[in-house]
């Protein structure tokens, strides 16, 4: 921070996002990836405190990191080496798409035409496979 910054800072009670705050970012991004909806809370909470606007996109971006990293770490947590490699194949290019499988399986088509209907099947014969307790979806968020 510049000098005049520091003032300014210090004359409006400012301050920048600190390690002490990292629990607050998490908790503020847990069930969502909306950074709008992210910086709300973070306002909501700190408006007593004034941040500047920079302090809390800082803040939504390093608090929606960590929620990804927690929600991640929280499904793979317990999963065999074949159910990891599994997931890791769907990360893998495939000659005959020309895209990852992750990318064909992640939208999910809502009409009921018989052709979504055999897709959807088809997406879920993978998840299946796969072998991914849905017991370890309880330790994340419904919204993540």
């Amino acid at each position: 921070m510049s000098d005049h910054v520091h003032d300014l800072a210090a004359a409006y009670g400012l301050r920048g996002a600190t390690r002490r705050d990292i629990p607050f970012m998490i908790e503020a991004a847990w069930d969502t990836d909306e950074g709008m909806v992210i910086a709300a809370r973070i306002i909501d909470v700190l408006r007593q405190a004034n941040p500047a606007i920079s302090t809390i996109e800082r803040a939504g971006i390093a608090g929606r990191a960590q929620a990804r990293k927690q929600a991640a770490h929280a499904l793979v947590t317990g999963l065999r080496p074949v159910q990891l490699d599994a997931l890791d194949a769907l990360m893998i290019l495939e000659a005959g798409r020309g895209t990852i499988p992750l990318t064909w399986l992640k939208p999910i088509p809502t009409a009921a035409k018989p052709d979504y209907v055999r897709d959807i099947l088809e997406r879920l014969r993978m998840v299946r496979y796969i072998g991914v307790p849905a017991k370890l979806t309880a330790a994340v968020h419904p919204d993540r």
